[in-house]
């Protein structure tokens, strides 16, 4: 089958939906399928430049210029498709994308990713102003005309249904999945350490993702800083861009209390520099204010390490669930009080967890899933 991917950006500083469907994207093609990617990056960018992917850019400094092109790309040569897929709504590609699919009677399924989530309305109260009145004008539009909205979760479905009226289309639950980690744990997490020797015999609190304020990692700062003595050789491994100089801010407001002895801020890890942190971890710890999915959760998962998350995780009841780690509210007495429970727990609890945490992602974020179930929808055009 041929499938089309169209998705704002590739750029891996992103998050979650650029990373996740570059694993569905080698999925695809491990599987014999063919899929090209469009988006509006530019061809020179070293994300691009170093894919083996076919992607198509459409950047441009004029961006009515950039949608237009993607018309016209569409237009000649949307029929080579067996379905598409738009990652992302409240996208400016979302009026060319709709327009001349629909002229071609090429079905096309949405991710949300997140996009619909009513936590969004106290986050940024503004915006979902002009949210409310775009749904009303278009957006809606765009939604019911597609084939349908594909969730990476059962509690993403269920938020999405309360936030913007009218709202009909049809529903899919296909969970996001991950390629296996690699295999040579021991190896990464000794190179690991040997670039980060303080951390070496610590017992590691982990957070990798976007350093900004949705991600609650103040409230983490301040958890492990009340925690920090109760528990022997406990140490904050902090990593991830920092596009929002959220680093300095939280170093400023704890500059009292903070010492590198205990905190290690590692910048943004990629390959075998991410996966040996995972390896070296004890916990991963992401107490967001809002969280779609979690890739780098399931990251974790799949690398046997338990977690500690919030309830404003997508994903928390499968993991609750399964017995993988603890949940609690977004707030500090709550991450604090999750940290405390792991940390208590016997070294055959910890044992189970992190057996639950690779059951977990073998049988529900494994990519061998995620495509298959894929596949299943692109077919309706065979």
């Amino acid at each position: 089958m041929k499938i089309l991917h169209i998705i704002s950006s590739l750029n891996p500083n992103l998050g979650g939906p650029s990373k996740g469907l570059i694993d569905i994207a080698n999925g695809y093609i491990k599987d014999g399928h063919e899929l090209t990617i469009c988006c509006f990056d530019k061809s020179e960018d070293n994300f691009i430049k170093n894919s083996n992917l076919d992607i198509v850019c459409f950047s441009n400094s004029i961006k009515i210029k950039s949608l237009f092109n993607l018309y016209l790309w569409i237009i000649k040569n949307g029929n080579k498709y067996n379905s598409v897929f738009i990652n992302g709504i409240w996208q400016k590609f979302a009026i060319p994308i709709m327009y001349s699919l629909t002229k071609l009677k090429i079905p096309y399924y949405i991710f949300p990713h997140g996009m619909l989530d009513p936590a969004f309305r106290k986050i940024y109260p503004i915006k979902h102003i002009k949210k409310l009145i775009y749904w009303k004008l278009f957006e809606h539009k765009f939604v019911s005309s597609s084939a349908g909205l594909i969730f990476t979760c059962q509690e993403e479905m269920l938020l999405a249904r309360k936030n913007f009226k009218p709202y009909k289309t049809k529903e899919f639950v296909i969970p996001y999945g991950i390629s296996n980690p690699p295999i040579n744990s021991t190896e990464l997490s000794q190179q690991f350490l040997q670039k980060y020797p303080i951390l070496k015999n610590k017992n590691i609190i982990l957070f990798l993702s976007r350093i900004n304020d949705k991600k609650g990692l103040d409230l983490l700062v301040q958890a492990f800083l009340q925690i920090r003595l109760k528990y022997d050789d406990l140490h904050l491994l902090i990593a991830g861009p920092d596009n929002d100089n959220l680093q300095s801010k939280i170093i400023k407001k704890y500059i009292k209390e903070i010492d590198s002895k205990s905190i290690t801020w590692a910048g943004m890890l990629q390959g075998e520099d991410k996966w040996g942190a995972f390896y070296s971890a004890t916990v991963y710890c992401l107490p967001s204010h809002q969280e779609n999915f979690g890739i780098a959760i399931v990251e974790a998962l799949s690398c046997g390490v338990p977690v500690v998350i919030s309830d404003k995780v997508n994903i928390y009841r499968e993991i609750e669930s399964a017995g993988a780690g603890f949940i609690g509210n977004d707030d500090v007495d709550e991450t604090r009080q999750s940290l405390i429970k792991f940390f208590s727990c016997s070294t055959i609890e910890i044992s189970k967890m992190k057996a639950s945490a690779l059951k977990l992602y073998a049988e529900s974020f494994n990519i061998d899933n995620t495509i298959k179930k894929l596949a299943l929808i692109s077919q309706s055009k065979s």
